[in-house]
């Protein structure tokens, strides 16, 4: 919480990867790469602590893991409007605590502290199709919550994820790692060919960042 209260809250931790993306633009290639690290570092754990903030403001319950068709689970999207009669993952509950979404008529811009600096940037008029589509964003972090309402089979482990509230024990976030059954190829954050669904298999991830409730 010293964290958020220095950077100005919401608007300045948005602000602060902000500066990092930039700086991770600079011309000297070893310089670029490891202000990459860094802010994804940086967002992996300034997102989390505006969870905290949310929790804060709602009886400390965290946000549900948006689920689509009654049985499955997507932790790597941001849904675009609030769902009835549930809390998911949603824009409207969590973007007052993090800027940095901006939805416009053929165009969805994601940037700030919600994009991993490490893979390609998402393409506007690319997530602007998934949003008409799908009712949702995809990120490139996985967030986890209320694995303790989540239906049998909807994770392996939910005993290791963030149930009501947050723990130190319990995963709440990491770099995004998934298999795409459609187009079979992977999503992550770091290592050969980063990005959503990018890689065929085998992947070639390097490493992820992983958050618990205690940031």
């Amino acid at each position: 919480m010293v964290l958020v209260r220095f950077l100005g809250g919401a608007n300045g931790i948005a602000d602060a990867l902000g500066d990092f993306r930039n700086i991770s633009l600079a011309n000297s290639e070893s310089f670029s790469k490891q202000a990459q690290q860094f802010a994804s570092w940086l967002a992996v754990v300034l997102i989390p602590l505006s969870h905290t903030l949310y929790a804060n403001d709602n009886n400390q319950v965290v946000l549900e893991t948006c689920e689509t068709d009654g049985y499955q689970r997507h932790p790597s999207i941001l849904m675009v409007n609030n769902v009835a009669a549930v809390s998911f993952f949603a824009l409207p509950a969590f973007g007052p605590y993090v800027p940095g979404v901006n939805l416009s008529p053929g165009s969805a811009d994601i940037g700030g502290i919600w994009w991993c600096p490490s893979p390609p940037d998402p393409i506007p008029a690319d997530e602007a199709a998934v949003v008409r589509d799908w009712g949702w964003y995809n990120l490139s972090y996985a967030f986890f919550g209320r694995a303790d309402i989540w239906k049998p089979g909807e994770a392996s482990h939910p005993e290791d994820l963030t149930q009501r509230q947050l723990a130190s024990d319990r995963l709440l976030m990491s770099d995004v790692l998934q298999y795409g059954h459609g187009p079979g190829r992977f999503s992550y954050n770091h290592g050969r060919h980063p990005g959503v669904q990018l890689d065929a298999p085998p992947h070639a991830f390097t490493g992820l960042n992983q958050v618990f409730g205690d940031g």
